[in-house]
């Protein structure tokens, strides 16, 4: 392997860290607005509850 095809494979792992730091922040972000949303005036349904309306127990 040259040095050029060592850089492109070093940027190419960068790039691929850098996305995936990318997905992994959105992801803390869609966390984040979840728990707000659910720390607002509205209470949080019981799982038990779900099923029950749903006719699955």
């Amino acid at each position: 392997m040259n040095i050029g095809s060592r850089a492109e494979a070093s940027e190419a792992d960068d790039l691929a860290q850098l996305v995936e730091a990318a997905d992994d922040l959105a992801d803390l972000r869609a966390a984040q607005a979840a728990r707000d949303e659910l720390s607002g005036s509205r209470a949080a349904v019981p799982w038990e509850q779900v099923k029950a309306d749903l006719g699955l127990v």
